[in-house]
């Protein structure tokens, strides 16, 4: 038997507890002390010690026997000489169950350990059945190992379609059984490594695809110096100016401070009594002036005899440092304002770590906890903690999902959104300021839940992805009448004179980045099959996936098209981390589209030229930045590589052809979209219906009542709903790419 062949020479055999003898033996706390006991209780050492005698159930050396046939099977040691191998019978087989290939080590252990020992030779019973053939358990062993490995070099070096390149690609999606065939990485930058991939395979090798420089791609390194003691404070007429570009570029959209506390209580008080004045006031109106002289090193039309920009931001650094253990709001607030320090800098590993800073010293506060905040009875304060939540949130999902980077805040922690912030007492440009935050606020919570529930999984589901569409869609339908980019709002954002004109572009494009970060995997599968028609086919009906691609392409037109209306009619901002981001996304989707377009069998030449020209817009729009932004340089440098790239299939414009009747009417509205200047004017109805309409009654049932069910059953046919784009889901044939 089993127990009879491991045991060695010498060894007594180990009985079962019901017919072991009672062995005298020491407590467990005098065996740990290497103590002599008589095994009584209580015993001589642990009386005098004041100690519990605690005993094992079984004895030690059934755990030691125990041990050791663990190991065996395991194939850690090898039995005895000559008795490799080992009987197993039928019910030895049962308890021993070899598990599956796809069980990991740890369930595969624990299996193991819950077998018992099988009883003694002379107390089994004499089997019914025939015993099966002898099996070495350490060959068992090296076989399952093997197989695990075959399986996971089998996964690793598939060649079907675009794969894995031995880790070379940032993150693909795998389909419901497993294949890896979709890039699903938020950064754009990861895109444009996907991009390359694909267009080194299609057209060969270029400047865009081998770009020297291409895996060299760091944030810019900045000295700055440790200054013993603060610079002298600027004079109060150049403080002022530094104070305006800091409110118009970042105050403005991100809310930090309430202006009117900041100039009466920070600078004001610091101007009064500089002498005398707290270090951490001074600590936060330097980090300002950094900010505000920043800027005001790449404006033209300003000539201020003032020190660099970094001067002021060591000066911040050391007062900082002398109050590194406060802990109170105003430490927050002081790394939010580095973030945007270094995110302006281009730093931006910096920036993020900055904000993580910020955000960390926020919860601790409990900034983010409605408990909280609802106890404290001084209004100004509550609202100011408020909307400096907000402001680290929407921070924290834009700088994650521009970066591909983890978000640091969890919904199940947030429970303050939906706060009501009282407006009554306060005017008009800052009513809207509040009403925006808490918009791009409310996006952000989606565009959370899209990085989450696509990516975090790595299944495509189509399901998943109607639902999230829903959520954007309500949003839209939801969002105050005073920041819908109606007529008059772009009229108004046309003269450039209202402060909030960025921030009016600012939530617009929060969504527009929500729809091309759910829908772009299926555009790049679709795409993908199209130029490599050998790639192994993932789901039957591709004709359904259409419908996400057209949004994805719209999207990406929308976003182009609107940057570039605020930069030609608001030229003087100086803080573009979030243009520069989606301009840069969107111009990719539009090169990636492109490129099948004229690799098409019947191009239509009339659309390749919209999507060239929106393309142009994208590369103009970073380029315009590129003077005082590196970032922008370097996004710019690899748009034009692309575009360079694509010339290879320049064609002579001939009579409009179309790729299919399924697509010549999405054609010819992009079309109208480009060549007549519709793309704002249409802006309204793509956000609210790019996916079917539905009454109030069942958006509310779809989006709130199943929210929390992870086996939701939604019934995507209906028959009342009307159309009004081809973004639709009422496709029942469709096979999902993933099961929810």
């Amino acid at each position: 038997m089993i127990e009879k062949i491991l045991r060695p020479k010498g060894r007594p055999r180990v009985l079962p507890v019901a017919q072991r003898k009672k062995v005298s033996r020491a407590c467990d706390v005098c065996k740990r002390r290497k103590m002599k006991c008589d095994g009584k209780s209580p015993c001589l050492y642990c009386q005098n010690k004041q100690l519990k005698c605690a005993y094992s159930k079984l004895d030690g050396r059934s755990l030691k026997s125990k041990a050791y046939l663990e190991k065996v099977r395991q194939g850690q040691v090898q039995p005895p000489q000559g008795q490799d191998q080992i009987q197993i019978s039928p019910q030895d087989e049962i308890e021993t169950e070899i598990p599956s290939l796809t069980s990991t080590p740890s369930t595969t252990e624990a299996s193991s350990q819950q077998i018992p020992p099988p009883p003694p030779q002379q107390q089994q019973p004499q089997p019914q059945i025939q015993r099966s053939p002898s099996i070495s358990l350490s060959i068992i062993c090296e076989n399952l190992q093997a197989a695990l490995t075959n399986e996971n070099h089998t996964t690793k070096n598939d060649k079907e379609g675009l794969s894995n390149q031995n880790g070379q690609h940032t993150r693909l999606l795998t389909t419901k059984t497993g294949n890896l065939r979709f890039f699903g990485e938020s950064s754009a930058l990861s895109l444009l490594g996907e991009c390359r991939a694909l267009f080194r395979e299609i057209s060969g090798p270029s400047h865009f695809t081998n770009d020297p420089v291409q895996q060299f791609i760091t944030d810019e390194s900045v000295d700055f110096r440790n200054l013993p003691v603060p610079v002298q404070l600027p004079t109060k007429q150049d403080a002022i100016i530094l104070i305006e570009l800091f409110k118009t570029n970042i105050n403005d959209t991100f809310y930090i401070f309430n202006m009117n506390y900041f100039n009466k209580k920070i600078f004001e008080a610091t101007y009064n009594d500089p002498v005398n004045c707290s270090t951490r006031k001074l600590c936060l109106l330097y980090e300002v002036f950094a900010i505000g002289r920043l800027f005001s090193e790449f404006s033209p039309h300003l000539n201020l005899n003032l020190p660099t920009s970094e001067v002021f931001f060591n000066s911040a650094q050391v007062l900082y440092r002398s109050n590194v253990f406060d802990g109170k709001l105003w430490m927050s607030e002081v790394n939010f304002l580095e973030y945007f320090y270094y995110q302006s800098c281009c730093n931006r590993s910096n920036a993020w770590i900055q904000l993580g800073n910020a955000i960390r010293i926020a919860q601790a506060l409990g900034l983010h906890r409605q408990c909280i905040n609802s106890r404290i009875e001084n209004v100004d304060i509550k609202t100011h903690r408020r909307r400096l939540w907000r402001s680290l949130y929407v921070c924290d999902c834009v700088s994650g999902v521009n970066l591909g980077r983890p978000l640091m805040i969890n919904d199940y922690d947030y429970d303050d959104a939906d706060c009501i912030i009282d407006i009554k007492n306060l005017g008009e440009v800052e009513k809207i300021r509040i009403m925006a935050q808490k918009a791009t606020s409310d996006s952000s919570l989606i565009n959370v839940k899209i990085v989450e529930n696509i990516f975090k999984d790595g299944i495509i589901n189509i399901k998943r992805a109607h639902i999230l569409a829903l959520q954007l869609k309500r949003w839209s339908v939801e969002l105050p009448k005073e920041l819908q980019l109606s007529a008059a709002l772009e009229t108004q954002m046309e003269s450039g004179t209202d402060p909030n004109n960025y921030l009016y572009v600012f939530v617009h494009i929060g969504q527009l980045y929500g729809i091309m970060t759910l829908t772009r995997p299926f555009l790049v599968y679709v795409v993908t099959r199209k130029l490599k028609p050998e790639t192994k086919q993932q789901i039957k009906d591709e004709q359904s996936l259409m419908n996400f691609c057209k949004a994805c392409i719209k999207a990406s037109f929308l976003v182009v098209k609107l940057l570039k209306f605020f930069v030609t009619h608001n030229p003087h901002r100086k803080e573009v981390f979030t243009i520069q981001s989606a301009c840069f996304f969107a111009s990719i989707i539009l090169g990636f589209t492109l490129l099948e377009q004229r690799k098409s069998l019947k191009p239509d030449y009339h659309y390749i030229s919209v999507l060239q020209d929106a393309l142009d817009d994208g590369y103009n729009i970073l380029n315009n930045y590129a003077y005082f932004n590196i970032t922008c340089k370097r996004w710019a440098t690899n748009l034009q590589n692309m575009m360079n790239d694509l010339k290879k299939y320049e064609t002579d414009v001939n009579d409009s052809n179309s790729i299919g009747s399924d697509i010549e009417p999405f054609n010819h509205e992009m079309i109208s979209w480009g060549n007549e200047n519709k793309a704002l004017e249409e802006m309204l109805n793509f956000q609210q219906f790019f996916v079917p309409s539905t009454t109030p009654q069942e958006l509310d049932q779809i989006l709130n009542g199943n929210r929390n069910n992870k086996n939701m059953n939604i019934n995507l046919n209906n028959s009342n709903s009307n159309v009004l784009d081809a973004f639709r889901y009422d496709n029942i044939n469709h096979v999902c790419f993933g099961e929810m």
